[in-house]
């Protein structure tokens, strides 16, 4: 099992306010590959071995990089080709990590975004649709099947947990662990933190359209809403943008916290919302 236990930072001893509610951070760099997106690999891969696939099937995705390095990470345990479509303008360090992983990279343009990489993966797999299976995380069903394992240790080690904090890319994440916080506390609060720049969800309750900015906050906001996203599982949507998200990071990075700039918008919540 790659999720055994997960570490949780109290957080309220590194703030200034002490008058809030507790707020737990679970540090999921811990897992192979430094990103929960691993769980989510393996689910979706494990449910394609279930159809009786051949050693020498190709797995492909698109990404900006963390579910590359977690899916090329399994395949490569398990012995499989895999070939990510990625933006041309993703961090370098992302690249040599999914190259370290064992995968194959092909690079799209930057101004096409995550919706070019999309289209050269689906292009890609349709060219031999025998050995080739595209893994589309963000529609993927069992893409969030992985997460639930996540909502059953918060709920084991926090019983009373009020309120869940997250934010949103493939919306897989927030999709499995608040299916199960549902399931067995419906009275837990579920916080979607959407980029300002693709509020989808947002948009859809406050009745406006969405015009997507290109932006930095790489793991959230996508072109479209992913079919992974279950907005009647989210009680509250909020939106973020990336000047607060790194004036967060930098605060946390000045308490010893070293985290990104998506990590600093879901705390950039959880703090608000405590």
């Amino acid at each position: 099992e790659i999720l055994s236990e997960i570490t949780f930072l109290h957080l309220n001893p590194l703030l200034e306010d002490k008058n809030m509610a507790d707020i737990y951070v679970a540090l999921l760099h811990t897992l192979p590959t430094g990103s929960h997106k691993v769980l989510a690999a393996k689910s979706m891969i494990e449910n394609e071995e279930r159809r009786e696939i051949t050693s020498d099937i190709i797995f492909i995705d698109h990404s900006t990089g963390n579910a590359a390095s977690a899916e090329a990470w399994v395949c490569a345990i398990k012995n499989y080709r895999y070939i990510c479509f990625v933006p041309e303008n993703i961090a370098p360090e992302k690249i040599q990590q999914i190259k370290a992983c064992g995968g194959e990279l092909r690079f799209t343009p930057a101004e096409d975004f995550i919706a070019g990489a999309k289209r050269a993966a689906a292009e890609y797999q349709r060219e031999d649709l025998k050995n080739r299976i595209y893994l589309n995380q963000a529609a993927n069903r069992a893409s969030p099947e992985g997460y639930r394992q996540i909502g059953e240790m918060i709920l084991s080690l926090f019983p009373d947990v009020s309120a869940y904090v997250c934010g949103a890319g493939t919306y897989s994440t927030i999709t499995g662990v608040s299916s199960v916080l549902k399931e067995k506390k419906p009275e837990v609060q579920i916080i979607c933190v959407e980029a300002i720049y693709a509020p989808h969800v947002h948009a859809q309750r406050n009745g406006y359209t969405v015009h997507f900015k290109k932006h930095n906050l790489i793991g959230f906001g996508a072109e479209t809403l992913p079919p992974n996203a279950k907005p009647r599982l989210y009680d509250n949507i909020v939106l973020i943008d990336e000047p607060n998200a790194l004036k967060t990071m930098k605060m946390l990075h000045r308490r010893g916290i070293l985290v990104g700039k998506t990590s600093a918008a879901n705390i950039y919540w959880a703090v608000k919302v405590a």
